[in-house]
């Protein structure tokens, strides 16, 4: 009897009704300018309670209704939000600690090798909590960008990322980006970085995205989850590789392309035109590249013998033809780490190359009683499903270019078939 009039009406709406209906459809004077406000709140709640999309319970509706009638007074956007608040961190606290504790695992366990060892480390020094797609199969990619003080957002590197066997740990990338249409990414960067340039935010930054078909009606998602302040290491690479290849990388569609090799000709009229005609033209290039190879019988190998065993194993560079491999040396002494960047005409070619070597530098460094530890197994296979699936998308473009191909030949038939004379 202490609630007012308002306060009744919503109340007798929330325990007969859905929830959100008994929001929305309330249009008594004193709370019609917070309805959408309201609203959200209880929508934004309803997602926190394990993610289900399903109306609140009666006993959630009538606790709401309680703890404002014990307050008393006008219920507002601002205090329901506040109830709503807080009864989710008490469900969310009977909940998830136990969740986590039953069914969390470390995925590198040199780092924490129990739960507890994370907890008490995540507690004591924070960190970041990224979502996750509800999807099995997700693809993640990086955009370096350049927010400059004017407020000009630049893409400078965009490429898809090679992940390790838990699918946490980024190992390398293919560039540029093949997963997401490049107007999509372009109006996902822009805002992004005048998000930053808003901010104070200025300088070199990297995105990290993540794609996926939603299950419920198979449309592409892309989410954004982090953002790395500084220059990357991928974005070293990427300079490194256009450097060598004289070439430029398009992010706004996404497109790798170096000039040809230039050809010795003749000093005469003709050949002339086709010299310039060569300088102008273009070819498309695809790049594989990673910044943390570790192996640690690269260590006991001199940067002498080690470039010595891959020429002798055909791993080199073509200066004229503008493709194959690069290493980037870290440090001199310690020699268990380097860089290793493969440049191809296709994503393919790229992808063989660059696990090729992996292979053989394998080979060549260890033994069967002494096979270090690496992470060469990991990036191999995780190439090989990226192949498998590029394999899988060419078959299938293919297959549709066929049918497609006969649709119209047999269209085309038809059609002459009824246009000649009987």
């Amino acid at each position: 009897e202490a609630v007012c009039p308002t306060s009744k009406l919503l109340a007798q709406s929330l325990i007969h009704t859905e929830a959100e209906r008994g929001i929305w459809g309330c249009n008594c004077g004193g709370i019609g300018a917070v309805n959408y406000r309201v609203h959200w709140q209880i929508l934004r709640a309803r997602l926190l309670f394990r993610g289900e999309r399903r109306p609140f319970p009666y006993t959630f509706c009538r606790t709401i209704v309680c703890f404002m009638a014990c307050v008393g007074g006008e219920i507002t956007a601002q205090r329901l939000t506040l109830a709503l608040l807080e009864l989710v961190m008490i469900k969310f606290l009977e909940e998830v600690p136990h969740l986590l504790a039953s069914y969390a695992h470390p995925s590198n366990t040199s780092c924490y090798a129990t739960w507890t060892c994370f907890l008490e480390n995540f507690l004591s020094e924070g960190g970041v909590i990224e979502a996750f797609p509800p999807s099995d199969s997700v693809t993640c990619l990086t955009v370096d960008l350049l927010v400059e003080p004017g407020g000009e957002v630049c893409m400078l590197s965009c490429g898809d990322q090679l992940r390790g066997p838990s699918g946490l740990e980024v190992l390398g990338c293919t560039l540029p980006q093949t997963s997401i249409c490049p107007d999509v990414l372009l109006s996902i960067c822009t805002r992004v970085g005048q998000a930053c340039q808003q901010r104070s935010i200025m300088g070199h930054i990297s995105l990290d995205l993540v794609t996926f078909l939603d299950p419920s009606n198979l449309e592409q998602q892309v989410w954004a989850i982090d953002l790395d302040l500084g220059y990357s290491n991928q974005l070293a690479m990427t300079q490194l590789m256009l450097m060598m290849t004289r070439g430029t990388l398009d992010c706004r569609t996404s497109k790798f392309e170096v000039p040809p090799p230039v050809r010795d000709v003749k000093s005469s009229v003709r050949n002339a035109r086709v010299k310039t005609k060569a300088e102008t033209s273009v070819t498309g290039r695809f790049a594989v590249m990673c910044t943390r190879l570790f192996h640690t019988n690269l260590s006991l190998v001199y940067y002498s013998t080690f470039f010595l065993m891959c020429k002798a194993q055909g791993i080199g560079y073509d200066v004229k033809a503008r493709q194959g491999t690069v290493f980037a040396l870290h440090d001199s002494r310690d020699r268990r780490s380097l860089g290793m960047l493969t440049i191809s005409e296709d994503l393919q070619g790229a992808l063989l190359t660059f696990a090729r070597n992996l292979s053989i530098i394998h080979q060549e460094i260890s033994a069967p009683n002494m096979q270090g530890t690496n992470n060469f197994k990991d990036l191999i296979k995780d190439i090989e499903e990226v192949l498998g699936m590029t394999i899988q998308n060419q078959t299938t473009s293919q297959e549709e270019k066929e049918i497609t191909a006969a649709k119209s030949e047999q269209l085309s038939s038809h059609k002459l078939h009824r246009s000649a004379p009987n």
